[in-house]
C-alpha cells in the first residue's frame, strides 16, 4: 500500500515500469477498500489513467475498475465545467477592473496535467490584491454569487481582516474562493511590487489567465499543504502537485495519513485548526471571532447539530468550552 498509492498518484508516464505496477496490484487483497482510499486521497482519476496506460485493467475486479473509470470521467466533466464557469467569473472581474491570479487546481490542471481531467478539483481558487478583495467579493455577489452560511453576523464583520481566504461564494453549484496577498505572508517580503510582478500568463481553454511564477506557487502550495496537514487533512493529491512542480526537492508523505487522509474530525486537529485560525488575527478581530463562534446563529446551530430549535438552544452552553481551547493554544 505504501508504494502502490504513490505510484498510482503520479501522471502516467511512457517510461513507467508496468511490471512493477502489476506486481503491486497483484498483492491487493481488498479492492473495495483500496478504491475508497484512492478516492479519499483525491487521485481516483490518476489511478484509473495509470492502470489503463499500463494495460493492467484486467488485474482489477470489474466493479472496482468501473468505479475508477467513472471517477476519471467525472473528473474530466467537472474540470471542463469548472473552466467554463471560470470564464464567466473572469469576464465579471475584468469588466470591474480587477485582475486575479489563479491558484492550485485550475493552474495545475491546465499546465502540468495537460488539461486531461487528471487533477481533481472541487472549486476555483483565485488571488487578488488585498485592496480589491472587498470589491471583488461584492462584485461577484452582484452577479448572482452567494456566500455559504456564516456562523454569525460577527464573522461577516471581520471576514476582510483575517489571514484566511474570504468565505466561499457559490453560483449554480460553482464555488469560488478569493485569497489575497494578506493571506500569503510569503509575498510580504517584496512590498514594493504588486501581485502582477510575481505572476505570468498561461491559458485556460485558450482564454488568457494569470498564475504565480513557479517558485512562489510552490511556496504557496507547500504552505497550503502544511496548513491542511496540521489541521488533519493530508491528501496525495496536493502532495503530488508539489512533487510535479518541484521534482528536484526530496519530499516524504506523512505516513500517518496514508491510510486515513481525512482526520479533521479528531479533537486534537479541531483544536489545532481553531487555534491556528485565531492566532492569525489582530486582537479586536479575535474577540469578534470568539464571540461569533460561541454564539452562532440559530439556523447554523440547527444545521450543524441536525436538531430542532429547543435542542439547539440546549447546546449553546457547551460551545463555551472552546474557551478552554483558547487557554490551551498559543494565540
Amino acid at each position: 500500500m505504501k508504494k502502490l498509492l504513490p505510484a498510482l498518484s503520479l501522471p502516467p508516464s511512457p517510461a513507467a515500469d508496468s511490471r512493477q505496477l502489476a506486481e503491486m496490484l497483484r498483492q491487493v487483497t481488498d479492492w473495495p477498500a483500496l478504491v475508497t482510499l484512492i478516492n479519499a486521497h483525491g487521485v481516483i482519476a490518476l489511478a484509473a489513467a495509470n492502470i489503463t496506460a499500463a494495460s493492467l485493467t484486467h488485474m482489477v475486479p470489474p466493479e472496482q475498475m468501473a468505479m475508477l473509470r467513472n471517477g476519471l470521467l467525472q473528473s474530466i466533466v467537472r474540470n471542463t465545467w469548472l473552466a467554463q464557469q471560470w470564464e464567466e467569473t473572469n469576464r465579471i472581474l475584468l469588466a470591474g477592473g480587477i485582475k486575479h491570479i489563479l491558484l492550485k487546481g485550475m493552474v495545475l490542471e491546465h499546465t502540468v496535467y495537460g488539461a486531461a481531467g487528471l487533477r481533481q478539483m472541487s472549486d476555483c481558487d483565485m488571488l487578488v490584491e488585498h485592496r480589491d478583495a472587498r470589491r471583488a467579493w461584492n462584485l461577484l455577489c452582484s452577479h448572482g454569487f452567494r456566500p455559504l452560511e456564516m456562523k454569525s453576523p460577527l464573522h461577516r464583520r471581520i471576514m476582510f481582516s483575517t489571514r484566511h481566504h474570504l468565505p466561499a461564494l457559490v453560483k449554480n453549484g460553482y464555488p469560488v474562493e478569493i485569497h489575497t496577498e494578506h493571506n500569503l505572508p510569503l509575498l510580504t517580503a517584496d512590498p514594493e511590487h504588486g501581485l502582477l510582478h510575481h505572476c505570468e500568463q498561461f491559458t485556460v481553454n485558450g482564454v488568457p489567465a494569470l498564475k504565480l511564477k513557479d517558485p512562489l506557487h510552490i511556496a504557496f502550495l507547500q504552505q497550503h499543504f502544511n496548513h491542511h496537514a496540521s489541521n488533519g487533512e493530508c491528501q496525495l493529491r496536493t502532495f503530488t502537485d508539489l512533487c510535479l512542480l518541484d521534482p528536484g526537492t526530496p519530499r516524504i508523505f506523512p505516513q500517518a495519513f496514508m491510510c486515513n487522509p481525512i482526520q479533521t474530525h479528531l479533537m486534537a486537529f479541531r483544536k489545532a485548526a481553531w487555534c491556528h485560525t485565531l492566532s492569525s488575527m489582530p486582537p479586536l478581530t479575535k474577540l469578534l471571532f470568539i464571540a461569533g463562534d460561541i454564539f452562532p446563529t440559530m439556523a447554523w446551530m440547527k444545521k450543524r447539530y441536525r436538531c430542532s430549535t429547543p435542542q439547539a438552544i440546549l447546546k449553546y452552553p457547551a460551545r463555551a468550552g472552546k474557551l478552554l481551547w483558547l487557554l490551551q493554544g498559543t494565540v
